[in-house]
């Protein structure tokens, strides 16, 4: 029974070890970036330290960790180092770029390379409204003009009957 628990401490000795993480990138409410870091570990973790651009921005206690971006142009790598009684994990790595989101479409329609196309598609679109305009005016005229003249008609040989002038037949 001996050689079993100098086994069982021994083992567990042995599976000791630093941890492992990784980087989740999520969005709150309000539309910020928050970054998770997740760890596991035996022994469990106790610390992280978040880095951007190899720069400490945050060091935390606890066995999870979460760092709110603070506005939409921190970019760059941002890092994170878990530390358990065994050591430190390799630092877990996210890169955010300015690729935008959803909400950050009109930041990549405003592009410099992107606003000719831009101009083009407004230029095209204010065109095709123009001309849209150009026929439906002429539609609406042309229904005008035969409106009067089939109305002038129609009172000319009105008056033509009534003056027994026009001859029907």
């Amino acid at each position: 029974m001996v050689a079993h628990s100098s086994v069982s401490v021994l083992r567990s000795l042995t599976n000791a070890d630093r941890p492992n993480c990784a980087v989740v990138k999520e969005h709150d409410s309000s539309g910020n970036v928050v970054l998770r870091c997740d760890a596991q570990a035996v022994p469990p973790v106790v610390a992280f330290i978040w880095l951007r651009n190899n720069r400490t921005v945050q060091e935390d206690r606890g066995p999870r960790s979460t760092l709110v971006v603070p506005d939409r142009t921190s970019f760059g790598a941002y890092s994170c180092v878990a530390s358990n009684a065994v050591g430190h994990s390799g630092p877990c790595q996210l890169k955010l770029t300015k690729l935008p989101s959803p909400a950050g479409w009109a930041q990549l329609l405003l592009k410099e390379e992107n606003l000719i196309i831009m101009a083009g598609i407004a230029g095209g679109v204010v065109i095709i409204i123009v001309l849209l305009i150009v026929i439906i005016s002429i539609v609406v005229i042309r229904k005008r003009i035969q409106y009067y003249d089939s109305e002038d008609g129609h009172r000319s040989a009105t008056r033509l009957v009534r003056r027994g002038t026009l001859e029907l037949g």
